[in-house]
C-alpha cells in the first residue's frame, strides 16, 4: 500500500494527526474546518506550505463584520484598521508594533466577570488589550532518555484577577488574547483558592486576592500546558505573593492537575496526575518551581522535571517555561500550537520506536513523523535509539515488564494533585513542600536563546 501524502489542510488528517497524539479529545474532522486559516496564517516554519483554504472553506477575509463570539478578529494580519475599523480583522496583527498599556504585574481587586451568554465581540477584545498584561512564553522541552531531543515552544498568556466567591462555570474574563473560562480551570475563586489551600497545608491562608496567569481560549481553542495562581493577603496592588499554585492542562486546552507550593520560597513535588502525551504518565513524579522576578512583581520561569519515581529515578525530561510581559499586540492561535505539539509528538515517537493509536484515518506516524522532524526547527534534533526493554518503559507507563514504578506520596512532598473542580477533600495528608529545586528570585528576567519568527506578510487575494 503506498504512503499516503501528508496535508495539513486536510480536516480528516488533522483529526487523525491530534486524536493519536494528544489525549482526552475526540477530534472531529468537520469541526476543524473554522480552524484552517490559522495555519494558512502562521509564521511558525512548519506551516510554511500550507498556501490556502481547501474549496469550500472561508477565509478570514470572508467572515462578516458582525462576527461576535471568541473567534472574532481572526485575521493575524492586521494592516493598520484603527479601534473604530468595524472588520473582524482589526487589532490581531502580530506585526502591529502599538505597545499596550504599561504593564504592572499587580493585578486589579478583580477582573470583570461575563456570564456565558453575553457576548464577546471583537470590538470588546480589541477594547481590552491595555486592560490585562500579556506575557510571551518560551517553552524549551529537553528530553534525556531513551532518546534525546530538544525544542523550544512559543505561546501566550494573560494575567486576570479572580472573582472573591465561585461563579457560573460558563463565566469568563474577556481579554484581547481570547476569554478566559471559569469552565477551563480547577480553581476560579479566591474562596476556591483558600478552601484547596486549607485541605493541601491544614491551615487556611489569610488571603485577599489571586492573580491567574494563563492561556485564554480563542477561535473556541485553547492551549495552556501551565498555569500560575500567585496568592496575595492584600488586595492593595504594592502586596507580594505569599504561594503559588500551578495548574497542568492537557495539550486539547483541559485543566487537569493542581501543583501546589506552601510559599513562594518553597518547590513542587508532586504526581503528574495525568499524561500530556501518550509518551507520559499519570504515575510520573513533577519536581520543580517556580522562580520570579527579584521584586517578586512578575514570574521568570517554571521549571520541573519529570521522572517515573518519585525519589527522580528514570527522570527523562527537562521543562523550563520563560516569562516575558508583552507589549505587542498579537494573537497566536491555539490550534497551531496544538497542530505543531502533535507533530512533535508523533517525530519523537517515531524515533524511540513508540506505536501510538492512529485514530480515524490512520497511518499518519511513520509518513508525518520523519517529516515533522526534517521540517520543524528543533534544538536537538530526536537522535539515538530505543531498545524494547526502553520501550516499554517510556511509552507510556512502565509496563509490567518493566521495574515497577514506586506510587508512595513522598514525605514531605507537597500536595496530591487535584482535578476536582468541585474541590473535594484529598485524601492525601497536608505536608511541606520539599527543598529541592525551590523557587528562587532571578536579578532580571533573561532573555531566551530563541527568538520567535518575524510574522509572514499576508497575501493578497
Amino acid at each position: 500500500m503506498p504512503k499516503r501524502e501528508i496535508d495539513l489542510q486536510d480536516p480528516e488528517q488533522l483529526a487523525a494527526l491530534l486524536n493519536a497524539t494528544l489525549p482526552d479529545e475526540d477530534n472531529q474532522a468537520g469541526d476543524l474546518l473554522e480552524q484552517l486559516d490559522t495555519l494558512v496564517a502562521s509564521d511558525n516554519p512548519v506551516f510554511a506550505h500550507v498556501g490556502r483554504a481547501p474549496d469550500g472553506v472561508s477565509t478570514s477575509d470572508d467572515q462578516p463584520d458582525e462576527a461576535l463570539d471568541d473567534s472574532a478578529g481572526v485575521g493575524p494580519d492586521d494592516e493598520g484598521l484603527d479601534d473604530e475599523g468595524l472588520d473582524d480583522n482589526a487589532g490581531v496583527g502580530p506585526d502591529d508594533d502599538e505597545p499596550t498599556a504599561k504593564p504592572t504585574g499587580l493585578g486589579s481587586t478583580s477582573s470583570p466577570i461575563r456570564a456565558g451568554k453575553q457576548l464577546w465581540t471583537d470590538i470588546d477584545r480589541r477594547k481590552a488589550r491595555t486592560k490585562y498584561t500579556l506575557y510571551e512564553l518560551e517553552a524549551t522541552h529537553t528530553r534525556r532518555e531513551p532518546i534525546e531531543s530538544g525544542f523550544t515552544g512559543h505561546c501566550q498568556s494573560v494575567r486576570v484577577s479572580l472573582p472573591m466567591t465561585p461563579v457560573a462555570s460558563d463565566s469568563y474574563i474577556g481579554t484581547f488574547i481570547g476569554k478566559v473560562e471559569a469552565s477551563d480551570h480547577l480553581l476560579f475563586s479566591v474562596e476556591a483558592v483558600r478552601e484547596f489551600y486549607e485541605r493541601t497545608f491544614g491551615k487556611a491562608p489569610k488571603l485577599e486576592r489571586v492573580d491567574l496567569i494563563t492561556g485564554a481560549r480563542f477561535l473556541g481553542r485553547r492551549f495552556s500546558p501551565v498555569s500560575v495562581y500567585l496568592g496575595y493577603s492584600q488586595a492593595e496592588h504594592s502586596d507580594l505573593p505569599c504561594f503559588y499554585i500551578l495548574e497542568g492542562g492537557s495539550a486539547s486546552g483541559q485543566p487537569k492537575a493542581l501543583y501546589a507550593a506552601k510559599d513562594m520560597s518553597a518547590a513542587i513535588h508532586q504526581k503528574a496526575g495525568f499524561s500530556f502525551t501518550p509518551l507520559t504518565c499519570s504515575n510520573n513524579w513533577y519536581q520543580g518551581g517556580l522562580e520570579m522576578r527579584a521584586d517578586m512583581r512578575e514570574p521568570v520561569r517554571v521549571f520541573l522535571t519529570a521522572a517515573q519515581e518519585r525519589d527522580g529515578s528514570f527522570d527523562y525530561l527537562d521543562l523550563s517555561v520563560r516569562y516575558a510581559v508583552s507589549t505587542k499586540r498579537r494573537v497566536i492561535a491555539p490550534f497551531e500550537l496544538q497542530v505543531e505539539a502533535a507533530m512533535r509528538v508523533l517525530a519523537i515517537s517515531e524515533q524511540i520506536g513508540c506505536e501510538l493509536g492512529q485514530g480515524r484515518g490512520g497511518g499518519l506516524q511513520p509518513v508525518l513523523g520523519p517529516v515533522a522532524e526534517a521540517l520543524m526547527p528543533w534544538n536537538i534534533k530526536p537522535r539515538g535509539s530505543a531498545s524494547p526493554a526502553e520501550r516499554e518503559r517510556y511509552c507510556g507507563c512502565p509496563k509490567a515488564s518493566s521495574t515497577a514504578v514506586d506510587s508512595t506520596p513522598p514525605t514531605g512532598g507537597g500536595a496530591t494533585p487535584s482535578s476536582d473542580p468541585a474541590g473535594k477533600p484529598s485524601s492525601a495528608a497536608p505536608a511541606s513542600p520539599a527543598a529541592p529545586g525551590k523557587a528562587r528570585a532571578s536579578a532580571k528576567t533573561q532573555a531566551a536563546s530563541s527568538k520567535p519568527p518575524a510574522r509572514k506578510t499576508k497575501r493578497k487575494p
